[in-house]
């Protein structure tokens, strides 16, 4: 194998858009293996799905998204809540309805660079599916745009 890096935006529905490069890799390359990506917000889960080889679940859970309702809540711009529910994405949609295979992340040869902002000094630290946090805790830690979600989520104390 080449040495093969992905980088991929994540910001909001914008992480969908890595559902069509997935695809478009997947099938006029035939590319189900990388070395490296980063993944920023929500594109770093949509690839941890494509490191998981569940292909199956990566459309669906953005169709489920998007349908549902319950990710997305305009009304709260008005009415100054969270516009975004991560806690339903994760909790709900990633850990119950399509569920990551976190073992097959952790032992996966491809790094997956996740990056977040530290809520305390404001340096960017990174992330990998090698880490001994949760997956899940990364991805939430991920898709947490302050305004947007409206809480913080603590990682390695």
């Amino acid at each position: 194998m080449k040495n093969i890096c992905i980088t991929a935006q994540g910001g909001g529905l914008k992480s969908a858009y890595s559902v069509g490069v997935i695809k478009g890799l997947r099938e006029k390359y035939s590319l189900d293996e990388v070395d490296l990506i980063v993944g920023s917000s929500g594109a770093g889960s949509t690839f941890a799905y494509f490191i998981t080889k569940q292909y199956d679940y990566i459309e669906k859970i953005w169709i489920e998204l998007v349908k549902s309702g319950e990710f997305i809540k305009i009304r709260n711009f008005f009415l100054r809540g969270p516009i975004m529910d991560i806690d339903f994405l994760v909790d709900t949609v990633l850990k119950k309805k399509f569920p990551l295979d976190i073992n097959s992340l952790k032992s996966s040869k491809t790094e997956l660079y996740i990056p977040l902002l530290r809520y305390s000094d404001c340096k960017g630290i990174y992330f990998t599916n090698h880490e001994s946090e949760d997956p899940y805790e990364i991805i939430r830690a991920a898709c947490a745009v302050p305004y947007f979600f409206g809480k913080r989520v603590k990682l390695n104390n």
